[in-house]
């Protein structure tokens, strides 16, 4: 097993005497209830006390996942169930039910405009003022968002939409059974169409792959390193590639043909980390790469 650095970043290297490739998948491992929201929680704990960590974004970090991981409970409950009744070959965009959800939603704002950072507080509490429609429109119009044009939803009203949607996204993807085959050019997420966070590498088998992970649904998809996820296999990519100071199992990889750059967890140097909580406790990659003037690929509620 070994893996190869290249400018563009990383790729899987098979050993030698294994057969040929096989289609890329969606990787996916389904814990009980709750359980991946714990191991979020613990992880962000562990993480205050390590050197350089942004101990105010874990903090919040901490608040949010508890909120979520309770509507995650709440989605699987059996009241909740009977309603779920869309066929299994409905995509996820077809699958919102968000009478069932916006019950929660002002809970979820309160919660924002007490501990989230300034912008986003102000903004929570401008929503928050709203109209039940407005907020179905905020809602509806992030989830529903097309790869062919993107989000239109702006930065903060998408971050704010995304953090409270992320829990039934996972609930719909922790129930889905068929294996989704794709292309490793493929930049949006096979399930929902979003785009992902983050990019990780991760030990299958004797092989190490380069994989991304959804932003909102947290499917993971292998995917070439040597392509931007965000221009796509259209655009020969010039990469940048930065190294975090305080966890060397973090970097960041920029694209000089479009200016954005996504963080990536390696799990082989870093077995314990929890990808979107590690990626979110180091801040300095994220300076860096804004200072040479490189914006994120999925704004965080911490890096607006």
């Amino acid at each position: 097993m070994r893996i190869c650095p290249i400018s563009q970043g990383y790729r899987c290297i098979p050993r030698a005497n294994q057969a040929a490739q096989h289609s890329p998948a969606i990787w996916r491992e389904t814990p009980p209830m709750s359980r991946v929201w714990d191991q979020r929680i613990v992880r962000a704990s562990h993480l205050l006390s390590a050197h350089g960590a942004h101990e105010k974004a874990l903090r919040f970090c901490i608040t949010v996942l508890q909120f979520q991981k309770n509507l995650y409970l709440h989605i699987g409950s059996k009241a909740f169930a009977k309603v779920l009744t869309h066929p299994a070959h409905y995509t996820l965009s077809e699958r919102l039910e968000l009478r069932l959800l916006l019950p929660w939603f002002p809970s979820y704002l309160t919660m924002l405009s007490a501990s989230a950072p300034a912008p986003l507080a102000s903004m929570a509490r401008q929503i928050l003022s709203r109209s039940r429609e407005s907020w179905e429109s905020l809602l509806v119009s992030y989830w529903k968002a097309a790869e062919a044009n993107g989000s239109t939803v702006e930065s903060s009203f998408q971050i704010i939409a995304r953090g409270f949607l992320q829990p039934y996204a996972e609930f719909l993807m922790a129930q889905s059974r068929h294996r989704d085959e794709l292309s490793e050019t493929d930049s949006f997420c096979p399930k929902c169409r979003h785009r992902p966070q983050l990019a990780m590498i991760r030990e299958v088998g004797e092989d190490l792959r380069f994989s991304l992970l959804c932003s909102l649904c947290a499917a993971v998809w292998d995917h070439s390193a040597m392509i931007c996820p965000n221009c796509g296999p259209q655009a020969a990519a010039q990469m940048v590639y930065e190294t975090d100071p305080y966890a060397d199992y973090l970097s960041a990889q920029g694209c000089a043909a479009c200016s954005v750059y996504f963080k990536i967890v390696d799990l082989v140097k870093e077995p314990a980390a929890v990808p979107s909580v590690d990626e979110l406790a180091f801040s300095t990659l994220d300076l860096t790469m804004a200072h040479m003037g490189f914006r994120k690929i999925e704004p965080t509620f911490w890096n607006d």
